[in-house]
């Protein structure tokens, strides 16, 4: 009890950040979070053909869901930034749990520069919805 009154030594830093984040991303391994999250980001998917791409496991989950929901012609790839850019056609949307930070959406950027770049901000705390 006492603890809850004093600020950790981490509050603010960057290890405090990817540990919730962390926490976050994990809490879509449940399967009705998922869909829950995936219905969010649909709402914010531009209309008609698209490649949804993502940089993380957790995001693939999200972007094949997302896929599978959407009534227009969808397809996912998750990619990673240190290789070479896949050839992509067609408008592309990229879908993510979390925002990387600056370098990585201007690398996204500068692979896709077209793109809308989406995420679940503020990330819900799933957790507590059940």
């Amino acid at each position: 009890m006492i603890a809850q009154n004093f600020a950790s030594p981490l509050d603010g830093s960057l290890l405090a950040e990817y540990l919730q984040g962390q926490s976050q991303a994990e809490a879509l391994f449940d399967g009705a979070a998922l869909g829950e999250a995936a219905r969010g980001i649909l709402s914010r998917l531009p209309a008609g053909e698209l490649t949804l791409v993502t940089t993380t496991t957790v995001g693939a989950a999200l972007a094949g869901i997302c896929a599978t929901l959407r009534s227009e012609p969808t397809r996912w790839q998750l990619v990673d930034l240190l290789l070479a850019a896949p050839e992509i056609e067609g408008r592309v949307a990229v879908v993510d749990v979390l925002d990387g930070g600056a370098a990585w959406r201007d690398a996204l950027r500068a692979r896709f520069p077209n793109a809308p770049l989406l995420w679940l901000s503020p990330v819900p705390d799933l957790r507590l919805a059940a």
